[in-house]
């Protein structure tokens, strides 16, 4: 029962990674006009152009997935326009966090490396208390220190497992926010 339960799990959060590649899909295909909007939460609006997965559960601004964690997706306006993406892993109240810290593991290692020549900068947030960030290949910031900045192109397996193990408590959550 613990393989079934085992390989159970590994299924549905590959399932959750294409789901998520699939709203950025969505997102880069219909850049301009998003771009364009104000600053905003797009998740209904996202769910309306078709892009969110129907058996998903939208409640307000927050959307959830398959596996509890919650997105939040809007574009930004300050001296750029970006969209974000935002995934909170665990502590919502739907999830237990008994598998946040292989969840985010997946995330960053199958989700956000293979975009990061899409990303802008990725960061994991564990629950405002401290950050790790790194910076993509499609950067808008120019003042990058190749002396210290670390490179989502450039994360080891290591580096993934060791940021993410913060994750793995049942009083904090982690999110992972990428610009775009």
């Amino acid at each position: 029962i613990a393989g079934y339960s085992k390989a159970m799990m590994m299924w549905k959060i590959d399932n959750a990674i294409n789901q998520y590649t699939h709203i950025i899909q969505g997102m880069l295909e219909n850049q301009m006009s998003l771009r364009s909007l104000p600053h905003q939460h797009i998740g209904p609006l996202l769910q309306e152009m078709g892009i969110i997965p129907e058996n998903w559960t939208i409640e307000g601004l927050n959307i959830y997935d398959n596996m509890g964690n919650y997105l939040r997706i809007y574009t930004n306006h300050n001296n750029e326009k970006t969209m974000t993406l935002g995934i909170a892993i665990g502590g919502s109240k739907y999830h237990k966090n008994n598998e946040s810290q292989q969840i985010c593991t997946a995330i960053l290692r199958d989700f956000v490396q293979p975009l990061h020549a899409t990303i802008y900068f990725a960061f994991l947030d564990r629950n405002g208390a401290s950050y790790t960030t790194w910076e993509g290949d499609n950067t808008y910031v120019s003042s990058l220190n190749p002396k210290t900045d670390k490179y989502i192109r450039d994360m080891t397996p290591t580096e993934i497992n060791q940021a993410c193990q913060t994750c793995n408590d049942t009083e904090n959550s982690c999110a992972v926010m990428l610009y775009f």
